[in-house]
């Protein structure tokens, strides 16, 4: 009997035994979508949050001995991330959608969405959990996909007025958790992701005595609010996810209304403007000491060169931050010579508004020399002018390589780029690789050249993005499996070092765990 006929023989079963969808309650913690349309328009349209999905089917064995605990996970992360489950016999439109080929599959749907390249929609890549079926390791899995957009605070290293200060006068009050923990909870986590924008997160360790006694604060875990006219207000009552929603929405800005039409979002994969101002007497600390690569356009007079300048600057930006950039005024005395020991004579004499020059990686550039560069004020050429000047962290594979590059590192995710655009690796996974090193590892591969790579990987259109993440055998400890996910996001820098860092946080802070 084929497994199609098994597949339909088990449905039927169902039906004639009566079975209905009895693994999760209707008003139990496990929420249940009955509809593609309900489920995309809210995890993957709605608020912003962390989705861990269950896609199974009610007849099932291994969903039926599942359930009890996937219900317990539900409970235990309410406020935390949502979960949800859904019976793809009921809706097969599922499978298709989610490439379902197994039950249960269980899904983590971050927080953010992008562009995808092929439908042009905004769409959520999702990463699939393949380790063992018990609930601790899959609240785990979800729980790391939580980014933080909380600050850590120590008046060892600057004062409580500084820190609400570092980052410009913010109109939002900030709430401070208390805590002898060394990492940041779960909870606190979504917390920073819920009111973004609406309210400043922070958190304090019990051993700064001077902050703690500056909040009257004696007991740990506590939280306390810094309303923005100063007004401090300390939480009273037991932490947990509703108690503190209560309480902070009475202090956090409002939050904003969501279009009611998310297809049709502008597509924001443009950074904001990268290039700083340094002054010559800074440039010693700011570039040449530093590690970077680093992209500098020596500038003439603003009064006469403004057009030439903006004109730089949009090219520049146009890079979307994969390489660090500043500016240095050549109009003065000191910014002239900088100028000329440079190689940008043009712009030190007047000649020219602007020239700009690339400064390699390493730390001991007062050594190197720069490279100035001499074509058209257009990010393309611009990209492939500084990636130059970039080391190469990416493994070039072909079927011979493959085991050696999974092999390397076994656990750490590992992220290829395949192509037919040559064997040159692309300067944007170049920068990838060296903006975002340690947790992840890089390879390109050249399917014109080695197509059996691409069908090992089962990858079909290109260029094409996946991300290679390992499990270990829940019944041999000892062997180790991987997951290919595909990047469905825009194939632009601004999109994959997005998607790159939120991967690269997740998987830093589950090694910092295990230490």
């Amino acid at each position: 009997m084929s497994r199609a006929a098994i597949y339909t023989l088990a449905t039927v079963l169902v039906v004639l035994s009566g079975g209905a969808d009895a693994l999760y309650a209707d008003d139990g913690p496990v929420i249940k979508f009955q509809s593609l349309a309900d489920f995309e328009a809210e995890v993957i349209n709605g608020e912003a949050a962390v989705w861990l999905v269950e896609f199974y089917a009610p007849w099932c064995g291994h969903c039926k001995s599942l359930a009890p605990a996937y219900t317990k996970v539900a409970e235990n992360l309410k406020g935390v991330v949502k979960v949800a489950a859904i019976d793809v016999d009921s809706v097969k439109e599922f499978a298709q959608k989610y490439g379902i080929q197994s039950f249960p599959t269980i899904k983590v749907f971050p927080h953010d969405r992008q562009m995808n390249p092929y439908t042009k929609k905004m769409s959520k890549t999702p990463l699939d959990y393949e380790g063992p079926r018990t609930g601790k390791k899959i609240a785990e899995f979800a729980t790391a996909a939580i980014p933080s957009f909380v600050q850590s605070i120590s008046t060892a290293d600057t004062t409580w007025a500084e820190f609400k200060t570092q980052n410009g006068a913010s109109p939002l009050a900030t709430a401070v958790l208390f805590t002898t923990k060394e990492t940041t909870t779960p909870l606190y986590k979504a917390l920073s992701l819920q009111y973004k924008d609406r309210l400043r997160l922070a958190e304090a360790r019990s051993i700064d005595a001077a902050l703690c006694a500056e909040f009257a604060v004696t007991e740990f875990p506590s939280v306390a609010i810094e309303t923005t006219t100063g007004e401090r207000v300390l939480f009273e009552g037991k932490i947990g996810a509703d108690s503190l929603v209560e309480f902070f929405d009475r202090y956090a800005a409002p939050a904003p209304e969501r279009s009611a039409t998310p297809e049709k979002e502008v597509k924001k994969d443009k950074a904001t403007p990268q290039i700083i101002e340094c002054a010559a007497a800074d440039f010693e600390a700011t570039v040449l000491a530093a590690e970077d690569v680093f992209l500098v356009a020596f500038v003439g007079p603003a009064e006469t060169c403004s057009a030439e300048i903006a004109l730089a600057a949009k090219a520049i930006d146009g890079l979307s931050g994969m390489v660090r950039a500043v500016s240095v005024s050549a109009a003065d005395t000191a910014g002239a010579k900088l100028a000329k020991d440079w190689g940008a004579d043009d712009v030190a004499e007047g000649m020219t508004c602007v020239q700009l020059a690339a400064f390699p990686y390493g730390g001991e550039k007062a050594d190197a020399d720069a490279e100035v560069y001499g074509g058209e004020m257009e990010p393309k050429p611009l990209q492939a002018f500084v990636t130059l000047a970039m080391p190469n962290f990416v493994d070039v594979l072909d079927k011979q390589s493959v085991q050696q590059f999974l092999q390397r590192d076994v656990m750490n995710p590992k992220l290829v780029l395949l192509s037919k655009k040559g064997d040159e690796v692309p300067g944007l996974l170049k920068a990838l690789a060296l903006n975002y090193q340690g947790a992840l590892r890089y390879a390109y591969v050249n399917v014109a050249e080695h197509p059996e790579v691409a069908e090992e990987l089962q990858v079909k259109k290109f260029p094409s993005v996946v991300l290679m993440l390992a499990q270990r055998d829940p019944a041999d400890e000892t062997r180790v499996n991987f997951g290919v996910q595909p990047y469905t996001g825009a194939l632009s820098y601004a999109g994959l070092s997005k998607f790159v860092s939120e991967v690269h946080g997740q998987f830093k802070e589950m090694f910092k765990e295990q230490q």
